[in-house]
């Protein structure tokens, strides 16, 4: 007997056919969608490993900043509490004067308090993303 799909007729390997590339379609699709969530997932990962990158950045920052304090602390100890006049005079380890974006840390010194600033991962000083430790802070 002969069936007849859009005026053609259709035999038992037709039929086969036509069956495995609807199967063979479902699959592509299938695969089309699975590369899409992945990609997506792939873009969610990267995202969270730069913002961890970047924790770990502003976490290295604040532990200079709390050791060089810690020196100014025993600068001025030593020195009848007189603030150094930068950091250039601290006995720091090497590297510990820049922050973890290349910029040079700065030590401000006011009327009672001694400032180490890293500007942060914009490298502008006075910004929202500068990391500040203070004298006053001293032991906290």
């Amino acid at each position: 007997m002969d069936e007849r799909v859009s005026g053609s007729p259709v035999g038992d390997d037709a039929k086969r056919g036509i069956a495995l590339g609807c199967a063979w379609g479902g699959v592509a699709v299938l695969a089309s969608v699975i590369s899409v969530v992945a990609i997506a997932c792939g873009a969610v990962v990267l995202t969270m490993l730069g913002q961890a990158r970047e924790d770990a950045r502003a976490t290295r920052a604040e532990i200079s900043l709390r050791a060089i304090i810690d020196e100014v602390v025993m600068h001025q100890r030593r020195n009848s509490g007189e603030s150094p006049a930068d950091i250039d005079v601290l006995a720091l380890p090497p590297g510990l004067t820049t922050d973890p974006w290349d910029n040079p840390i700065v030590l401000v010194v006011l009327d009672h308090e001694v400032v180490a600033v890293s500007t942060g991962p914009d490298g502008v000083f006075g910004s929202e993303d500068d990391l500040r430790r203070s004298t006053d802070q001293y032991g906290r």
